[in-house]
């Protein structure tokens, strides 16, 4: 699970125009909320994954 979280922020912080984390969709709600505690700005858009 860590490794995902990681693998995510790094690609927060490379510069693009959209800003997307991917998530499995059995556990979005957990990652949304973790996410959002840890500091994550709201213009970032969480997605599941299909």
């Amino acid at each position: 699970m860590s490794a995902f979280i990681g693998t995510s922020l790094k690609k927060i912080l490379l510069p693009s125009k959209v800003q997307v984390i991917k998530v499995p969709k059995s556990k979005k709600k957990k990652y949304t909320k973790m996410l959002r505690k840890s500091g994550l700005s709201k213009k970032i858009k969480i997605k599941s994954l299909c």
